[in-house]
């Protein structure tokens, strides 16, 4: 077994890191290219001081990457579905303060899904519904999000516990897949804030 001494390796690393932006420093006239890499080290720094590690889960539909992110968290906590489920990047976070997970939305994300929302049920309401079921005849399971839509459906900037949270994921998900769907040439969500949950660190048993 290998024994790491992480608060020595996280002054190491830091120690490195204040030495890089040092000597980007020097550039009396730095280029847009050595300032972002200044942003970027020090962006670093900060992820190590913080001793956050950011593992990102990219693969095919369907090639189980609920699983593995569920997994890697202990619990159940990102939605998974026969059909294609993750649309929605979504960014975990462990907190150790935290008793029970919570997810949050940021006010542009809360936004941009209250405008999705409004958009369908304008569709829905001048198309009607029979001609909103058949273009999702495919997806059967998105036809009860019809529903909810056109009885009134809102998102809420943050979700607590993880029957909530799953449920508000799948949601999230479904909205994007009905969207691309009824509304084909609607620009799609802005990636530039995702859904967060943290979430605290469970204990693993030992094997």
């Amino acid at each position: 077994m290998i024994n790491l001494d992480i608060p020595h390796l996280q002054t190491d690393s830091m120690a490195l890191l204040n030495q890089i932006n040092t000597l980007l420093n020097r550039y009396r006239k730095p280029s847009e290219k050595y300032r972002n890499y200044q942003q970027q080290i020090t962006h670093q720094l900060r992820l190590v001081q913080d001793l956050e590690l950011r593992m990102t889960i990219v693969a095919p539909m369907k090639a189980g990457k609920s699983t593995i992110i569920n997994a890697i968290v202990g619990q159940e906590l990102v939605p998974s579905h026969s059909a294609a489920m993750t649309t929605l990047p979504t960014e975990l976070t462990f907190n150790t303060q935290l008793t029970e997970p919570v997810l949050t939305l940021s006010p542009l994300l809360v936004t941009e899904y209250q405008a999705m929302i409004q958009q369908l049920r304008d569709m829905i309401e001048n198309q009607g519904i029979s001609w909103s079921q058949t273009q999702i005849k495919e997806y059967p399971h998105l036809k009860p999000l019809l529903e909810k839509i056109q009885a009134g459906i809102s998102v809420n900037p943050q979700t607590i516990g993880q029957p909530a949270i799953i449920e508000t994921l799948a949601i999230l998900n479904h909205l994007i897949r009905l969207a691309t769907l009824l509304i084909p040439d609607r620009q799609l969500l802005s990636l530039t804030e995702l859904p967060r949950i943290e979430t605290p660190l469970r204990q693993l048993p030992e094997l």
